[in-house]
């Protein structure tokens, strides 16, 4: 390539290795284009950073997020950004304990595990012997409560006061208010009615 006589170098050919500096290169204009660029030609940037575009169509980048955060998308017009992980499901614990017809009136505290305050709490409970099988069911929801028991699956006796009622009529032995329900634990007062020699199974679920 000369200019006004002197040369000024062979010119940029495809072969050619050249340093171009503040030199602005239209990629998009008609029949331009820029292929094979490595991930090391990029420029530097923070770690942990994605690259995107913003509302106005510009590049920019998402911020990085911290452990455990997953890329949200925040719709369109907006970009992404790293939020907590939504819940996967209803987060459940259960576990049984038994019961004495004998046992004093007393207050029981559950520790339910969920690290979360329970919206609901069921019960199934049964008692098996020679003499009558009782058996029935109960839940605590949002501060109320009701269960309903039968003896011999005969007809059920409902009762809207208490989540866990062990025996009914002549024969109710038990019966518990769930209350003071909280994060870690929930608690069952029970009132004893009658004294009898049995024991009961009671299984509780709690779900966030």
């Amino acid at each position: 390539m000369t200019w006004n006589g002197t040369v000024l170098g062979a010119g940029i050919t495809a072969s050619s290795t050249d340093t171009l500096t503040n030199k602005t290169i239209d990629a998009n204009g008609t029949g331009n284009s820029i292929s094979n660029i490595d991930v090391a030609d990029l420029a530097n940037g923070t770690d942990g950073e994605l690259i995107t575009w913003s509302a106005a169509g510009t590049p920019t980048t998402v911020a990085a997020g911290t452990a455990a955060q997953v890329l949200t998308s925040n719709g369109a017009g907006a970009a992404p950004t790293f939020q907590a992980a939504g819940g996967g499901g209803a987060n459940i614990n259960f576990d049984i304990f038994t019961r004495l017809e004998s046992a004093t009136s007393n207050t029981q505290t559950i520790n339910h595990g969920l690290g979360a305050t329970p919206s609901t709490i069921k019960f199934n409970f049964h008692r098996a012997d020679a003499s009558a099988q009782f058996s029935g069911s109960g839940q605590w929801v949002s501060g109320k409560q009701k269960a309903v028991v039968s003896e011999n699956n005969a007809t059920a006796t409902i009762d809207a006061t208490h989540a866990v009622v062990l025996g009914f009529g002549n024969f109710l032995y038990q019966s518990g208010i769930v209350q003071n329900v909280g994060s870690t634990s929930f608690q069952i007062a029970w009132t004893k009615t009658n004294s009898g020699t049995s024991d009961w199974g009671v299984h509780w679920e709690a779900t966030e």
